[in-house]
């Protein structure tokens, strides 16, 4: 992954754990392993790998599906057509775009809503 990709609060996985983005550097991450730690760990920034898009995740993101395949939330919709996820926000079809992973997803909502997207893991 690229530092370019993250931001602070993205979920990512380390060494088969779930972990939030808590610092980004050029090279490496900060997160911490339990809430109430004060040490910051590190992984670099191949040790990342990103959380896939399922509908189990979408689920535990506060979406609803609507019709097969096609879940909402606010004003987002994602979409899955064959292996590939769409989201379009604002209920217009002028601005779809793919996504593979739970951290773009956060990011994308966090750039049209202001707010975090609250994950129920």
């Amino acid at each position: 992954m690229k530092p370019t990709e993250l931001s602070i609060g993205n979920l990512v996985v380390i060494t088969d754990k779930v972990v939030k983005v808590e610092q980004i550097t050029k090279h490496k991450i900060g997160y911490h392993t339990k809430s109430n730690e004060t040490r910051m760990n590190y992984a670099r920034l191949c040790e990342i790998e990103p959380i896939p898009i399922t509908e189990e995740l979408l689920l535990k993101c506060g979406f609803d599906e609507s019709c097969d395949e096609v879940y909402e939330r606010e004003d987002f919709e994602i979409t899955k057509e064959g292996d590939e996820w769409w989201v379009s926000w604002n209920g217009g079809c002028d601005y779809w775009f793919a996504i593979k992973h739970l951290h773009q997803l956060q990011n994308a909502y966090y750039l049209v809503t202001g707010k975090e997207l609250e994950i129920k893991l």
